[in-house]
This record gives C-alpha cells, sequence and structure tokens, in this order.
C-alpha cells in the first residue's frame, strides 16, 4: 500500500511510513485487494480501485477483471467499509440523544423552577382579576376598559403559557417581558375608566328646559341625565349622580305637586298620577347613584261621536262623551273613554254582560273580558289615576277548512280535534295558527297529546296556556283563547334548515306516544271548602288524578308572571310561590280572613297580613312594609299543578 503523505510503498504491517514517517491509517487497509498474477501465478496486492495490473515478480502487465475473486475481495472491502460507517453514525445518534435528554431535563427543571416561583402565582392572580375586570367592563358598557382589561388577562396568560413551555419563546424570558406588558396597560384600563365616567358626566349639564314634560315634574338638584325617550306623551330619563337621600327628598317634591292619585310607595320605587291623568314613575339605583324618572302624559282626548263607528251596534254607549280612538282596523277597534269614575266603569260593564258578553268571561279588579255568542270579544279596563276606561272590541276571525303543512317544523305537530282554522304565520322555521271548535277539554286533551309526541322539556303550563320545548331550539304554546278556539305557535331558529323534517301518518304518531295517555284537565267550578280538592279525568286508557291539601288560592297576575298563595285551614299552612322562578314560600297562619289572618314566614320570619272577606272572590294582602297587594281567588287545582311543576 502507499504512504498518503508522499505516496511511497509501505508494507500492511508497517505503522509509520519508512520515507517521511507519517502515521499509517489503519483505515486505508480496507482499500487494498488481494489477486494472483496470470502469467507467473504471483500473490499481488493492489489498490481496489485500479484497473491495471503490473507484476513485481514478472512484469507482466494485464486489466483487472471482475472475476469472481476480486468481485468477493471488493465486497468484504465495501462491507467493511460500512461497518465502519455505522459505528460512526451509532455515536453521533448515542451523542444526540443524550444531548435531547440533557435538554429535555433542563426544561422540566426550568418549569419546576417557575411553578415554585413567586412570579407562577403572581400571573394567575392577574390573570383572574383582569379577566374580572373585563366582565365587569363590558356588563358595565365600558367596551373601551373591557378591551383593555382583556389584553391584559392575554398577556398574563400567555406569560403563564410561556414559563410552563406550552407555549415556546425565542429567548428565555420573553415571557417576564410579555407580563410586564400586561402590567403596563392598568394605565390605559384605568384611564378608559375615568374616560367612560367623564363621559357619563358629560351627559349631565343639561338644560331643563329642552324636556317636553319637564313642566309637569319638579326640576331635580342634579342636571346630569341620560335622555332615553323625551317626547310631548313620554318622557324617560336616568338622573346621574343622585344620592339616596335626594331621591326620597324628591319623591316629596312631587308628592307636593300633586302626584298622589293611585299613589303606591314601595322600597324600590314610587308611582302616583296627578289631577290632570299624568302618570309618574321613580325608582332609584344605589349602586350607580342613579335615579329614573318616567312620566306619560294623559291621553289626548275630545268629544267622541259613539254612533259614528262600528262599534256603537256591538257595545253599549258609555257615559261620558269625551274620548280618542287609539286603532281602527279590521281585527280591532280600541277607544279610551276620559272623564269616567270608578262606579260608571262597573255599570258599563254591566251593560256589557246584558248585551250578552258573557262567554269565557274572566273578570279581575279593574278588568273584564269575554266573548259573546257571534265570536266578538269585548275587553274592558279602567285606570284611576286618570280616570280612564279603555274598550277593546275584537272582530270575529273569519275560519276556513285548513290543511297542515307536510314539510317544516310544524309537522312537529300531533294533529288537532279541529282543521277549522286561521293561519298566522306558515314558514319552515314557525307556524302559528287559531283553530275554532275546541273546548277547553279538547285543549286539554291536545296539550297531553303534544307532551306524549316529545314537547316535554322544560315545561310550563297556567291552565290556559301551555309552554314547552322539543329541543334546546324548538319551542311550543299552546294557548285557549276562549270561545272554543285554540291558539297553536311553534317556533325554531331562522338560521336553521327545518325543510326536511317530514309530517309522520296517524299510525306513527300514536306509535312515538306513550301506551299510557293521561289526560289533565282543570275544573272551572268556584272555589269550595273541602278538606281537599281532587280533579279526576279518565279515558280509554288511564285515570288523571290532581290532588291538593289546600282549601283556599289566590292568585295576583301580573304582565309576565302570576304569584299564587295557597291556604290549608285544617293545618293553618300557606306556601307563596310565582311562575317566574321555582322558590317556594312555606309559612304558617292564624286568625281570621275577614279581619286579616296574620302569616308568618318560617324561611325568614317575614310577617304578613292577608284579608279575604266570606264570600268575596278578592283578597287583599299588606307586607311587612305596609304596601297592600290585590289578589283573586282561584282554582285550587289550577294553583296546585302550578305548585306540583315547580317543585
Amino acid at each position: 500500500m502507499k504512504c498518503s503523505n508522499c505516496k511511497a510503498e509501505i508494507n500492511e504491517d508497517s505503522a509509520f511510513c519508512s520515507k517521511c514517517g507519517t502515521k499509517v491509517n489503519i483505515n486505508e487497509s480496507v482499500k487494498k485487494i488481494s489477486l494472483k498474477c496470470s502469467s507467473c501465478d504471483g500473490i499481488l496486492t493492489v489498490d481496489d480501485d485500479k484497473s491495471v495490473l503490473a507484476c513485481p515478480y514478472c512484469g507482466a502487465k494485464e486489466l483487472i477483471i471482475d472475476n469472481d475473486a476480486v468481485a468477493i475481495e471488493k465486497i468484504k472491502a465495501s462491507t467493511h467499509k460500512e461497518i465502519e460507517m455505522e459505528k460512526i453514525k451509532s455515536n453521533d445518534r448515542q451523542q444526540l440523544r443524550a444531548e435531547e435528554n440533557e435538554r429535555k431535563q433542563d426544561e422540566m427543571n426550568q418549569i419546576e423552577e417557575f411553578k415554585k416561583s413567586k412570579w407562577f402565582k403572581f400571573l394567575i392572580g392577574a390573570f383572574l382579576i383582569s379577566a374580572i375586570i373585563a366582565f365587569i367592563c363590558f356588563s358595565q358598557a365600558h367596551i373601551l376598559s373591557g378591551i383593555f382589561a382583556t389584553l391584559q388577562a392575554g398577556c398574563f396568560a400567555t406569560a403563564w403559557m410561556m414559563g410552563m413551555h406550552i407555549i415556546k419563546e425565542k429567548k428565555r424570558y420573553l415571557h417576564i417581558l410579555v407580563a410586564i406588558i400586561g402590567v403596563v396597560l392598568i394605565v390605559p384600563t384605568l384611564k378608559s375608566c375615568n374616560s367612560d365616567s367623564n363621559e357619563a358626566n358629560n351627559i349631565s349639564d343639561k338644560d331643563w328646559s329642552i324636556l317636553f314634560l319637564g313642566d309637569v315634574i319638579p326640576e331635580t338638584s342634579s342636571k346630569k341625565f341620560d335622555i332615553h325617550t323625551n317626547t310631548e306623551e313620554e318622557l324617560w330619563m336616568d338622573v346621574l349622580k343622585t344620592s339616596e337621600e335626594e331621591y326620597f327628598k324628591y319623591i316629596s317634591e312631587c308628592k307636593s305637586v300633586g302626584y298622589t292619585n293611585e299613589m303606591k310607595e314601595t322600597s324600590i320605587g314610587f308611582d302616583a298620577y296627578n289631577e290632570e291623568g299624568y302618570s309618574l314613575s321613580l325608582s332609584y339605583y344605589s349602586s350607580k347613584e342613579e335615579m329614573s324618572i318616567q312620566i306619560k302624559a294623559p291621553t289626548e282626548l275630545s268629544v267622541l261621536d259613539w254612533s259614528a263607528y262600528k262599534i256603537s251596534e256591538i257595545l253599549p254607549s258609555p257615559k261620558s262623551t269625551v274620548g280618542a280612538v287609539k286603532i281602527d282596523n279590521a281585527e280591532k277597534m280600541e277607544i279610551v273613554i276620559g272623564n269616567t269614575l270608578e262606579e260608571d266603569y262597573f255599570e258599563y260593564c254591566k251593560l256589557c254582560k246584558n248585551n250578552g258578553f258573557t262567554v269565557d268571561a274572566e273578570e279581575k279588579q279593574n278588568s273584564y273580558s269575554s266573548y259573546n255568542t257571534n265570536g266578538y270579544k269585548a275587553s274592558l279596563s279602567y285606570n284611576s289615576g286618570n280616570r280612564e276606561m279603555c274598550i277593546v272590541l275584537f272582530y270575529p276571525m273569519e275560519f276556513t277548512q285548513i290543511t297542515l303543512p307536510t314539510v317544516g317544523i310544524s309537522t312537529l305537530l300531533p294533529v288537532p280535534q279541529s282543521l277549522s282554522g286561521k293561519v298566522g304565520s306558515d314558514y319552515d322555521w314557525v307556524y302559528s295558527v287559531y283553530i275554532e271548535n275546541m273546548t277547553k277539554n279538547d285543549y286539554e286533551e291536545y296539550v297531553q297529546m303534544c307532551i306524549d309526541t316529545g314537547f316535554d322539556k322544560d315545561t310550563s303550563n297556567y291552565g290556559d296556556s301551555f309552554w314547552a320545548d322539543y329541543s334546546d331550539d324548538i319551542r311550543l304554546n299552546v294557548a285557549y283563547e276562549g270561545n272554543d278556539i285554540v291558539y297553536i305557535h311553534i317556533s325554531g331558529s331562522l338560521n336553521d334548515d327545518y325543510s326536511a323534517y317530514k309530517r309522520k301518518n296517524n299510525t306513527e304518531i300514536q306509535q312515538t306516544m306513550s301506551p299510557e295517555t293521561t289526560v289533565v284537565v282543570t275544573t272551572t267550578s268556584p272555589q269550595t271548602t273541602t278538606t281537599a280538592t281532587t280533579t279526576t279525568v279518565t279515558t280509554e286508557n288511564t285515570i288523571s288524578e290532581i290532588s291538593s291539601d289546600y282549601e283556599k288560592a289566590f292568585v295576583r297576575e301580573l304582565s309576565n308572571y302570576d304569584v299564587y298563595f295557597m291556604f290549608d285551614t285544617d293545618t293553618k299552612e300557606v306556601v307563596c310561590f310565582g311562575t317566574n322562578d321555582t322558590y317556594v314560600m312555606e309559612g304558617i297562619y292564624s286568625g281570621s280572613f275577614d279581619t286579616g289572618v296574620d302569616v308568618n314566614w318560617i324561611n325568614d320570619g317575614w310577617h304578613e297580613t292577608f284579608t279575604n272577606i266570606d264570600g268575596s272572590n278578592y283578597a287583599t294582602l299588606i307586607d311587612g312594609n305596609g304596601f297592600d297587594w290585590e289578589y283573586k281567588a282561584c282554582d285550587v287545582t289550577t294553583a296546585q299543578r302550578v305548585l306540583d311543576d315547580l317543585r
């Protein structure tokens, strides 16, 4: 073989070159192969990359042919070379793995060190505080402050994730810089809060003369107010920077200028009328130091010729000839009659009853509604504050034979007993219809059919109105309107596609209903004094029973919900509950209803007085603050069903 430095021939077992002294590289031996001279049979050792051989014994020259011996020697040389290379690569891989393990261990040490540091706790606390501040800012309409607080929370969260190596940082301490940015954002957050406050304050200092109805109420001590409505008919505004003392002082000022008619003063508000019929409503929000003022002007009245309107052919003439027409269209007519005393209102209700408006009548303290046999519906109400009577006459609906849709959300509905109706809305995502020739029992049976068909989620049953969900986005309302008319309304999401819904045939509907069909019916008989009230309805399959231990039930019907009282005259127990919540107050009572029973609520020790003179359908609640609330006697089973739903 040759020296790698001077190219002189050296022996294979030599460690150094005899010419230049260069150390022999052992790897070079793998580049030699052994051959036999074809002339003298001498054994030769040559480089594996040579193609011509000169025999040192006989001097013969010849081409090296890749015979079997040559091929074998070359394979041996190549294999040896690959083995040596694999050893080198294996060493490199082991070194890389060692470096990677060292890096990971270093990273774990950094994470553990970060988790034990105060910086870790600071970032978590700062994130939570910033998130809470952002929520408060957005909830109070401080949008800019909320945005800055959200950015703060994002910075603290990002810094924490960098410290935990969830997010890779290009530089080791980059998360500290991000956290510092979050801390710096406190400055614009506070400034924007002050800016929002200043902006709210800048709403103020307005001239009182800009208010159309400002001359019918006293001026407020604060001239900083936010106006929502400012017309000749209504004023609604919030007076800012008002203390609770100033609020109560303003109530006294309103009383002194005549707002004392029909006055209702509670711990949360003040309502009253003056002699001219203006209605005033005040309320106070201590958390914001704001007083809300709402005032409405009375209806502008004039001399009214009753005989000039179609309503005169159906309803009797009122005593007063002063009034105003509010609505006059193909569906109804609404007229406000002024200068009406309370006794005039009750006399007019009696005249309407004598004219046949007694079908499905519903009477409250200051309202009355009913149908006549021709399908007209009269709705009367009285406002003693401005001595106005409102008369609404609904014209009979025109019903025709309807065909229920075959596709869309309405196909989930069971088929009602009657198909004579008037369609209101008819789309894939909403459907409503009035159905005639359906009695109250038919209504109750249809409600049960809806429940069995799948409308059994978040149900609410108020006697004449049933609400339920089929799914999270599909809502049903079935209501008994009176005069054998039932209203059905089903709706979904406007953005969802219900076109794939198909109506099932009667057999399929029966298969989806439970084997036992239960029908619950509310009795309409007057309140009795039996120990327990039970209503039982027998169908072909089962018997459903509603039982109550209470003998007296009263309801206060509000615009959005009802409040019930139920009394057990045997055990002297009383419960109170509302349809707007799930609470049920329990207590005991003593005394006589004629003079007022004393109600003691067990949960909070609150005392109230409840009066119901024997034979009267009306009752009065005097709460712990001394304010009066009117109630009306109702059917015990109706109240019991609402109570059962709450429990």
